[in-house]
């Protein structure tokens, strides 16, 4: 019961600001690096152009000294707009307290299966906001509950745990296609998920690898790196998320609660070193750097490796991205070898989202060092490692989404060990009323023959989670 407190409280102050979201008429898109949805009175005029134009006698009459004025409002009265708002059918017009005189968040918001619900005009609110010279923090606070032990993150069954109370700074580049700027970025995480995200690559007791509290808990600083960038180049420098996969290791910008295997066991999270970004037209990007290795922390612990890839748009609605390492992968061994993860997202319809990712890895060697823990000098280090994963996500409002994930893992972790084929399915739901929560519960099936993450005894297993996440 560790962070049972911050669960209810979390929880708590979720259900209170979407109570005001939804009276408001608040939701927001939910789907994973969705674009936001900005739609206005205006886009609802639009969306009803077949409605008959108001006649001048519609039109509402103008103010005089002899006539009292529009009533004000709590958000202020707009005789005009409401005009063009008249234009929108009288069950889109739930109350006269917004502005334009329709509510500019959605037109029905009676509840998260009803009608249209928007909250792209509803703004996101936040502790810090940004100041004038572009630099801004913000964070979020993840807690959580699952009857499962995945080994990946959600590794404490049967507790509610705080996985992520997260805080950042910032400031981003903005050269604008032409000039120059410079940018930097710090992340400091405390919680259960923390330890997972530590630089592990590291020597124990370097950087941040080894900062726990308790068997479960932790501090990590995930990202500390500096930015500096003309045009349409820029290049970062320091201690950063890599650019492999699809998940990652921050709450808020993955629509599943728990982890594909991929992710976990096939791709870095974090890497030290420098890697430049050139936006070559607006369909291509490409990456390429030097980083010390997987998972370092400002140390070099045997890696050094290439960081690459290239993003590029494949028509109107499909994107592909390819992002590979290559070298000296670290951990205290000489093993060297290639990964490399591709991605394609397609969009489907205007609500349905598929995405598909491969990953592939390949390191082998033996262990140089004693502080190693991979293994004793002189013993084997062997990762090969593939992946295949298919999402599917579809949004039911701007409120509400679905999302299915089905994974096939295949590992093998050392010479003789023979291979292990894993099997995942994840149903769950995310459900967002307000900007700055989010509600995330879900069913998940695994198959593991080989007790590769399962209990040799349980080869299959059924479990469910929920978290809520709350930014600021």
């Amino acid at each position: 019961m560790r962070a049972a407190w911050a669960w209810f409280a979390t929880l708590a102050f979720g259900l209170w600001a979407s109570g005001t979201a939804l009276a408001d008429g608040r939701p927001s898109s939910a789907l994973h690096e969705s674009p936001a949805s900005d739609w206005t009175a205006d886009d609802y005029v639009g969306l009803w152009a077949q409605q008959p134009e108001p006649s001048p006698s519609d039109e509402p009459a103008a103010a005089t000294p002899d006539a009292p004025a529009a009533k004000p409002t709590d958000r202020g009265y707009d005789a005009g707009c409401a005009a063009r708002c008249a234009r929108v059918p009288r069950r889109c017009r739930p109350c006269e307290r917004t502005t334009c005189g329709c509510d500019p968040c959605g037109c029905c918001g009676g509840g998260v299966l009803n009608g249209v619900c928007r909250c792209s005009d509803c703004p996101e609110f936040a502790l810090f906001g940004e100041s004038c010279t572009g630099i801004s923090a913000g964070g979020w606070v993840q807690t959580g509950f699952h009857t499962y032990d995945t080994g990946m993150f959600n590794n404490h069954p049967d507790h509610f745990d705080a996985h992520q109370v997260w805080i950042y700074s910032e400031k981003t580049l903005d050269t604008q296609g032409c000039c120059w700027d410079w940018g930097y970025r710090v992340d400091y995480v405390y919680g259960s998920d923390a330890p997972d995200t530590q630089a592990f690559g590291n020597r124990i007791d370097t950087w941040d690898f080894g900062w726990t509290h308790g068997g479960f808990y932790g501090h990590a600083i995930p990202q500390l790196y500096g930015e500096v960038g003309y045009g349409d180049l820029s290049v970062k420098l320091g201690h950063f998320f890599t650019i492999v996969g699809y998940e990652v290791v921050t709450a808020p910008d993955n629509f599943f609660y728990s982890h594909a295997y991929t992710m976990y066991y096939a791709e870095p999270f974090t890497h030290t070193g420098a890697l430049a970004t050139y936006e070559a037209n607006d369909k291509v990007t490409l990456y390429g750097g030097w980083t010390a290795g997987f998972d370092t922390g400002f140390d070099s612990f045997g890696g050094d490796v290439f960081l690459g890839g290239v993003s590029t748009a494949l028509g109107e609605n499909v994107t592909a991205t390819y992002a590979c390492t290559a070298g000296q992968i670290g951990f205290g061994t000489d093993a060297t070898g290639y990964s490399h993860s591709v991605v394609v997202d397609v969009t489907l319809t205007d609500r349905l989202n598929y995405v598909l990712q491969t990953d592939y890895l390949d390191y082998d060697g033996v262990v140089t060092s004693s502080a190693s823990l991979a293994g004793q000098p002189g013993d084997p280090f062997l990762f090969r490692r593939y992946g295949v994963n298919n999402y599917w996500f579809y949004e039911i409002n701007d409120c509400l989404a679905a999302g299915l994930r089905f994974e096939w893992f295949n590992a093998e972790e050392g010479p003789g060990a023979g291979r292990s084929d894993l099997y995942g399915l994840t149903f769950g739901l995310s459900y967002q009323p307000h900007p700055n929560f989010r509600l995330r519960p879900e069913v998940r099936w695994d198959r593991d023959d080989d007790a590769f993450t399962v209990d040799a005894h349980d080869n299959e297993r059924v479990g469910f989670g929920m978290d809520v996440l709350l930014t600021f």
